[in-house]
């Protein structure tokens, strides 16, 4: 696989509602999570170039499946639905959350997981557990503190100071960055931070 990778020529392959749809497990996934309303969607479509690649929906949990979208072969990024906020019973709510976490736990294929968070709402008690989960599964974990325009330097600065004292606190591969999804600023970092777990 060449280091080049052109996120460009991604392409949506299929939702994956349970464990018994999941590709084999012998490919390179890179995993897109966050909470609802975060921007996940615009930053997928930052990476790949395309305006519509990942729906951006305005109704807040409404995915809950794994969308698998092919980069390259053998190479996929996996939107994760948003978690914090769904519309569906408790029995549906856990029944999904059990396969989420079954997925980060046990999937070989699972190089590393981006975590997007709200700049301006870093690490709430949800992104907390999240880290916990990729801590326990070793998973490499980089956060994208997305939505930076909407900061002032004053603010940016209080932020990454709260994220070096997270930093310090997992004890893991864990890595952040600002980013816009509506600027495009630190595209090329996140494409440096993703081609690192495919080449590993």
């Amino acid at each position: 696989m060449s280091s080049n990778i052109d996120f460009r020529q991604t392409h949506f392959t299929q939702s994956v509602p349970s464990a018994a749809y999941l590709p084999e497990d012998n490919i390179i996934e890179i995993a897109f999570a966050g909470r609802s309303n975060v921007g996940k969607s615009s930053v997928l479509n930052v990476l790949t170039q395309q305006k519509n690649l990942a729906r951006v929906s305005k109704t807040p949990g409404r995915t809950q499946a794994l969308n698998y979208f092919e980069v390259q072969e053998a190479l996929y990024l996996v939107d994760l639905p948003g978690y914090g906020y769904a519309k569906v019973s408790h029995e549906a709510q856990a029944k999904w959350e059990h396969f989420l976490m079954n997925y980060i736990l046990t999937r070989n294929s699972l190089k590393g997981i981006v975590l997007i968070m709200d700049s301006r709402h870093p690490f709430t008690p949800l992104d907390d557990l999240f880290l916990d989960l990729c801590q326990r599964a070793s998973r490499p974990c980089h956060v994208l503190l997305n939505k930076v325009d909407k900061l002032t330097q004053s603010e940016r600065n209080k932020t990454w100071q709260k994220v070096q004292n997270k930093l310090m606190i997992f004890n893991m591969s864990l890595s952040a960055q600002f980013f816009s999804a509506s600027k495009g600023g630190g595209l090329p970092e996140l494409e440096q931070v993703l081609a690192r777990w495919v080449h590993a």
